[in-house]
Order: C-alpha cells, then sequence, then structure tokens
C-alpha cells in the first residue's frame, strides 16, 4: 500500500499496469509536445529547436533504418498522414517503449503512479479540449467547411475526390455544420472543467467516432491524428466508460468515478480547479476569436474580389481575329468566374475548363493567372469601360489575346436553393 497526498491509502497496481501507464505517460508526452507552452509569450524563442530537430530524425530514421526507396522531404502541414508523420509516430512508439523499459528498471519498488496518472489526465484532459474548440469553433463559424464555389458546383460529379465531396456536403448546409461545431465545441468546454471531464470525454468520443468514420472512408489526410484524438478520449473516459459498463452490463450498481486530491491541502486542490476553469474558458474564447476574425477576413476578402462574379464572353480574338479553332494554342473562352480569392475559374468551348491561382496589381489594371501557357504566367491588361464589362488583353503562347466580357447573372444550382421542407409530398432525390 502506498499514500495518496491526501494520506489515504492506496492500491498496489500490477506490473503490466504499471508498465503501460509509463509507455502511455511518455508516448502522450513526445506525440503532444509542445502543448500547451506555446501559450506562454516567448517561448516559440525556447522551442524554436523542436521542429528543425525531428525534421532531421525522422528523414535519417526513414533511410537509414527503415531503408525507405523515396527520401522524406514533405514536412508541409496540408496533410497529416504524410510518410513523414507515420515515421514521426513510429519514432515516438520506439521511443515511448524505451523511457518504459528504463523508468521499470529504475522505479521498479513504486506501488503506483495515481499522483502521476491525475496529472496526465489533465494534460490530455487541455490536450483535447483546446482540438475540439478549436475544430467545433470553425464549424460554428463558416471557416473549415465554407459554402462551395461556383467551380465545385460545376465540377463533373465524377471528378470530386472523395474528400471534395465531403467539404460540399458540410458547406451546402450550414445547420448541419453547425451542429458538428457545436457538439465538437460543448464537449471541448467539458473537459476543461474537472467536475465534467467524464462526460466531456464521452461526448467528444462519440464525436470524434463519427470524425474518424469520414476520414477513413473520404480519405480525409487527417486519419492519425483524428484517431489519436479519439484514443485521448477513450483514456479520459474510461473510468465512465467502466462504470457505465458495470451499471448497464454488469448490472451492478457503482458511485460515480472520482480522482485522487492532487494535493494535500485542499485550498490547493481548489485554486487549481479554479485555474483549470479559468485556462479552459481562455482558450475556448481565445479559440472562437481567432476564428471569427478569420472568417471575416475570408468573407472581407471575397467581398473584396477585383472582379468577382460571372463573365459571359461576347468576343474572343486571337491575333485580332475571331478564335473559331478549338484546338488552337490558346484556350477559346465563354465564360470567365470569379467568385474565389485564390482561383479564377475559365471555362470554354470543346470541354475547355481550368482554374488557374490569380494575382492583380494595386490599380487593378491588370490580371496574372498561374502557370496558364505551358507552365509560364500570363499577365492581363484589364480595361473596365463600364461596371458591368471587361476587356482582357495580353500575350498567351505568344499570340495576342483579346477578350470581352460582360457581367451575367450566376446560375442557380438545386444543391443550393432546395432548402428544408417540412412536408415533401415526393421525395427530391436527384
Amino acid at each position: 500500500m502506498g499514500e495518496s497526498p491526501n494520506g489515504a491509502p492506496q492500491d498496489v497496481w500490477s506490473p503490466a499496469a504499471r508498465f503501460g501507464f509509463r509507455l502511455a505517460f511518455a508516448y502522450l508526452i513526445l506525440y503532444n509536445f509542445p502543448f500547451p507552452l506555446y501559450y506562454i509569450p516567448g517561448a516559440y524563442r525556447v522551442l524554436s529547436w523542436h521542429q528543425p530537430l525531428l525534421h532531421k530524425v525522422v528523414p535519417w530514421v526513414g533511410s537509414h533504418v527503415l531503408r525507405l526507396k523515396t527520401p522524406i522531404t514533405n514536412f508541409s502541414y496540408g496533410s497529416g498522414d504524410k510518410t513523414y508523420d507515420y515515421v514521426l509516430m513510429l519514432c515516438f512508439v520506439v521511443t515511448a517503449l524505451a523511457v518504459a523499459l528504463v523508468w521499470s528498471l529504475a522505479d521498479r519498488r513504486r506501488a503506483n503512479y495515481e499522483s502521476m496518472y491525475g496529472w496526465l489526465r489533465i494534460y490530455v484532459r487541455f490536450v483535447l479540449g483546446t482540438a475540439l474548440v478549436g475544430y467545433g469553433g470553425a464549424k460554428l463559424f463558416p471557416s473549415q467547411f465554407p459554402r462551395p464555389a461556383f467551380f465545385t458546383l460545376t465540377e463533373p460529379f465524377g471528378q470530386a475526390s472523395p474528400m471534395g465531396l465531403l467539404w460540399t456536403f458540410m458547406g451546402i448546409s450550414r445547420p448541419y455544420s453547425f451542429f458538428a461545431g457545436a457538439a465538437e465545441f460543448v464537449s471541448g468546454v467539458l473537459l476543461f472543467v474537472p467536475w465534467t471531464e467524464i462526460l466531456g470525454a464521452l461526448l467528444g468520443a462519440t464525436v470524434m467516432v463519427n470524425v474518424v468514420a469520414l476520414n477513413f472512408c473520404y480519405d480525409v489526410a487527417v486519419k492519425l491524428y483524428s484517431l489519436h484524438l479519439l484514443l485521448m478520449c477513450l483514456f479520459v473516459g474510461w473510468p465512465g466508460i467502466a462504470k457505465i459498463f458495470s451499471l448497464l452490463v454488469l448490472k451492478r450498481g457503482a458511485e460515480p468515478p472520482t480522482n485522487a486530491p492532487l494535493f494535500r491541502r485542499t485550498t490547493w486542490n481548489k485554486a487549481f480547479v479554479t485555474i483549470q476553469v479559468v485556462f479552459g474558458l481562455f482558450v475556448a474564447g481565445t479559440s472562437l476569436d481567432n476564428v471569427r476574425k478569420q472568417t471575416a477576413q475570408a468573407q472581407n476578402s471575397t467581398y473584396g474580389l477585383p472582379f468577382s462574379g460571372f463573365w459571359a464572353v461576347d468576343d474572343f480574338e486571337v491575333d485580332g481575329t475571331a478564335s473559331t479553332n478549338f484546338s488552337s494554342e490558346v484556350p477559346q473562352w465563354n465564360q470567365f468566374v470569379m467568385d474565389s480569392p485564390y482561383v479564377i475559374l475559365v471555362q470554354g468551348k470543346g470541354g475547355f475548363r481550368q482554374l488557374y491561382h490569380w494575382s492583380t496589381d494595386a490599380d487593378k489594371k491588370s490580371l496574372t493567372l498561374s502557370r496558364a501557357d505551358n507552365g509560364a504566367d500570363v499577365v492581363l491588361g484589364v480595361d473596365r469601360p463600364t461596371p458591368d464589362t471587361l476587356i482582357l488583353k495580353g500575350l498567351w503562347h505568344s499570340h495576342a489575346l483579346e477578350v470581352h466580357l460582360h457581367r451575367a447573372e450566376t446560375p442557380t444550382f438545386p444543391l443550393m436553393t432546395r432548402g428544408f421542407h417540412w412536408i415533401s409530398e415526393f421525395p427530391f432525390n436527384r
């Protein structure tokens, strides 16, 4: 028997339980580091070594230990399921095993780790809470799943990727996206409060089961991270899961799960609970405010598009003559659509359809389409005689291009206009 911080006797854990805790403790710290240090002002200067070190170690392990045929060079954050991420996870597992073995040899006489388990639960609770309020806030505001742009709505259905289809599915329904975000956000807030941590973990696990299923079934490149979040929800919620199993399956009554006090003094425990609640409210509020600002910035950038709207082509001239050659080196346009701050959609006869990243000068007198001409940028001069007419001139594949356009009404789509109906005499299934 050992003693807890309040002097109460404690049970002796089995060797397997102690080793499992050491392994879990080491892995969870390695995986979630440097949380929460980046909330400390100026901490980024101390942590500047962390990512560069991993970017050296992981490729070395891939090349010299795993003998991967392709070197690991992709460190971008666009995907969470890169080769880099899998090798990094393997490094964490091996390191955690080594730490657990050394720790087991050096601390063989320890009866249990109840106090450290309590601290680890708090750490994981706040990792989870921060992630869930972040993802939830991004759905409460249309940040993660914005309304689909025109180029998405006009894309041939079969050409969409599974991930793109999921993004469209979420983006067309603000109520559903809001509902999903509210479930994530509420579970995150509940995790910040010690009295509701079990409820938050169980709600979070329920939410994350669906998220993991979507990520795996629609090939969303966040499979590893979402699976870790689910497992951490189960880790925090396990005492509650055990009690529910005992009550509903084994038909045994049980007291609500309780945690051992972290400090000997009651006032210290109360003060630490207050700190947790205040920090949780700070994280939740900061997350919501950041998403609100990002959403407002994205909306402002959309409203401020220089040539926003749906433009129909009146005249399309190449080298001074109207182009009728569909196989010309210069693609023939009939539609020009700008409803995104990132890309322009150009469509034309003969099935031509292309997205181009764009930029414009401060005076909006020129428009640059990235990699439009055999990989080279095309710079088009812009003349706007009236708000609803546009003339674009420039060189494309060494040919003089001049396009006259007028603003047209953007087509509507049942996907965006159908709405909700309490009464449906017949299902509107197309």
